[in-house]
């Protein structure tokens, strides 16, 4: 009955929800960009004290965007529900556009439109009365698409203190399939020095950091491991 109740609260206020989802999209929210994260987060806070009455807590950070943590509910239990508002695309790169029953805009699918799904569903929860038993820690965050440099150890504490994490994904494109897992990352910087010597008088006495770097045995390690696996990316 509950999710007839939400299903029917959702499908009233379809128009509703995509015009937040436009709203969103068209913040233009490079990750790199302090400026425009900012803003972009603003228009978040925006939606949180329009539906809430509250605004969400703000994470301040000096080199990236800021993070924002909402609670909701009440419980000894804590669900955390996990958004990403950054993006990979430079300002003015793609615009916000509709065509036929599709919406379209730079990072309406990862994950501006899973973010605003996501404060809807809280609002479902709070506007048709419908009870919580756990509490619900909403944490969105300004810098996902660089490895989350500054969020990582807000995420780790938040999960570790959560009965369960949901994160606001898209399902798989081709078949609608929900994602329960993400392949985790590391990242290496590997310094190779070369010697330099005049190009026309002493050339054998110099030694190209290119050349080694083609020919680097680390390199060859790497593309051994991920070549010919799908299950493992790699981006030298």
């Amino acid at each position: 009955m509950e999710m007839d109740q939400i299903k029917k609260f959702m499908e009233v206020n379809q128009q509703r929800i995509l015009e937040d989802i436009k709203l969103l999209v068209e913040s233009d929210s490079p990750s790199i960009n302090k400026e425009l994260t900012d803003i972009c987060k603003a228009n978040i806070q925006l939606l949180f004290q329009r539906y809430f009455g509250y605004k969400a807590t703000v994470i301040k950070e000096k080199k990236y965007g800021d993070h924002l943590r909402f609670e909701f509910g009440e419980g000894e239990e804590t669900l955390l529900l996990l958004s990403h508002f950054d993006t990979v695309w430079d300002k003015g790169d793609l615009r916000y556009k509709v065509k036929g029953d599709k919406v379209y805009g730079p990072g309406i699918l990862d994950m501006k439109a899973g973010l605003v799904q996501a404060i809807w569903a809280l609002k479902a929860c709070k506007d048709l009365g419908l009870s919580l038993n756990k509490k619900i820690v909403f944490l969105c965050t300004s810098d996902e698409e660089l490895g989350s440099p500054t969020s990582k150890p807000i995420i780790e504490k938040e999960a570790l203190n959560s009965k369960v994490v949901l994160v606001t994904e898209p399902p798989v494109a081709e078949t609608g399939a929900l994602k329960t897992a993400r392949k985790g990352s590391s990242r290496y910087i590997i310094d190779i020095k070369g010697k330099a010597a005049h190009a026309g008088n002493h050339h054998r006495d110099g030694r190209s950091a290119k050349r080694s770097c083609t020919s680097n045995h680390s390199f060859r390690r790497i593309n051994k491991l991920c070549f010919g696996n799908h299950s493992k990316c790699r981006n030298c």
